[in-house]
């Protein structure tokens, strides 16, 4: 059930994000990809760790570190997905020519050129603005609202990509039963030894009331508040950091 929730938030939000991104409304994208698709993320990745732990409880930490493994290494799939669905669904702005080709005057802060005797918005984009575009574009006036970055499309399409596949592994996941032990190890003697398997001490009830079970709440609130903020900025980081220099021996000469 908490994965069953868990696909509807996380894909609601790409979606609901998808949807702020397409009517430029920020906190429709807050609300979609970030509330939402956070909460999304919250629920539905204990019930696949709690499970495997259930599976292997004499090998946990092995269990719950593929698990966590597996989570954090899905950045390597979303990343160039997104990029890629991005450039599949992009569209060149309009182009009408270089600005000198056109009558233009500015209105309520919006730059509009005159064709055809009608006034239609444009926006100029230079050499500085198209430098940061990964595309070739001319320098000139281009139609407001005739491009498309493809980011809203891209974002629904893998809004409804996790929504399916998340909601399949939460009808297809099985808890072990409540007798399940793992097999016996077979000693260098041949005689089997069962496996230790820790027992809880502490009611959940209980647990909630520890000082410890808050602190980790704040230690992991604070190490995915600074990782994910670290993941947007990481990009352009690296760029700047990697290509500021040729060579080590340019960074020895600059420092």
């Amino acid at each position: 059930m908490s994965m069953a929730v868990a696909a509807a938030s996380f894909g609601g939000g790409l979606a609901i994000g998808a949807a702020g991104i397409h009517f430029h409304s920020l906190p429709l994208l807050y609300l979609g990809y970030g509330v939402l698709g956070g909460t999304g993320v919250g629920l539905g990745y204990t019930p696949p760790l709690q499970t495997l732990i259930e599976w292997f409880p004499d090998k946990k930490g092995i269990a719950s570190g593929l698990c966590i493994a597996g989570f954090g290494s899905g950045a390597l799939v979303f990343t160039p997905l997104v990029q890629s669905l991005m450039k599949f669904y992009a569209k060149i702005p309009e182009y009408l020519g270089p600005v000198s080709n056109f009558s233009t005057k500015v209105v309520d802060g919006r730059l509009f050129a005159e064709v055809d005797g009608k006034l239609i918005e444009v926006i100029e984009a230079g050499t500085k603005e198209l430098a940061k575009l990964p595309y070739d574009l001319s320098e000139g006036l281009y139609v407001v609202g005739s491009g498309n970055t493809g980011a809203a499309e891209a974002l629904a399409t893998l809004g409804a990509g996790y929504f399916l596949v998340m909601l399949a592994s939460s009808l297809s996941i099985v808890r072990p039963h409540p007798t399940y032990a793992p097999a016996p190890v077979v000693t260098d003697d041949a005689h089997p030894v069962a496996p230790k398997v820790e027992v809880r001490n502490v009611t959940l009830d209980a647990t909630m009331f520890t000082p410890q079970f808050h602190l980790l709440g704040f230690t992991f609130f604070s190490l995915a508040t600074g990782g994910i903020g670290l993941f947007s900025v990481a990009k352009p980081m690296m760029s700047e950091v990697f290509t500021r220099y040729a060579s080590p021996i340019d960074v020895l000469i600059s420092a």
